[in-house]
């Protein structure tokens, strides 16, 4: 090798070791911003931990509460025609189709200062219905169509009592109640 020739050489090695160490540190510096930005993400997902008194109360111990939910309906029309549109609610087509009508008539829940609580429901159906209209609010309602092929709740009733004695635990009584079923099938059941 000719002496500029490893001049040559050992300047290319000098640049190269320069352009490594550059790009070292720029590698170093980025790391370091997504460093920080990672921590400042995670920042915003943390939560503070507040300290709890012992003589707080739950917000539920301190209201009574009722809700009250009636007239309940889900049908699901049982149909092959695909070209059918069913109307829409309110309309005055009154096209009927068979259907799977799920429906309850109340819904009653209550609760008394977080200590007792009481919820009840009335008249809980599925039923096959031969004639269902989706315009006609009255067809959502099980107790309106006299039919077969359904099961029936006439109702259900749950009672639940908590008793705080002076240590921490605390004792559940529930008391529940089904007022039998209803099963009511024909032979026009396989139709649906």
């Amino acid at each position: 090798m000719q002496p500029s020739s490893i001049g040559e050489v050992g300047d290319f090695v000098d640049h190269i070791q320069a352009e490594m160490l550059d790009r070292k540190e720029q590698r170093a510096l980025e790391l370091a911003t997504f460093k920080e930005k990672t921590r400042r993400i995670l920042q915003t997902f943390e939560v503070g931990i507040q300290e709890t008194s012992p003589d707080t109360r739950p917000w539920l111990d301190s209201y009574i509460i009722k809700v009250s939910t009636r007239n309940i309906g889900v049908a699901f029309p049982l149909t092959h025609d695909l070209d059918l549109q069913l109307p829409r609610v309110g309309s005055r087509d009154s096209t009927s189709v068979p259907a799977f009508l799920w429906s309850i008539k109340s819904i009653e829940f209550g609760t008394d200062r977080g200590q007792t609580g009481e919820a009840e429901m009335k008249l809980f159906s599925f039923q096959f219905i031969s004639c269902f209209r989706q315009s006609v609010p009255d067809d959502y309602s099980g107790e309106n169509h006299i039919t077969r092929n359904r099961l029936v709740y006439p109702q259900m009733k749950a009672q639940l009592r908590a008793a705080r004695p002076s240590s921490a635990l605390s004792h559940i009584y529930v008391k529940a109640d089904v007022s039998g079923f209803i099963l009511d099938l024909d032979s026009s059941i396989p139709s649906y």
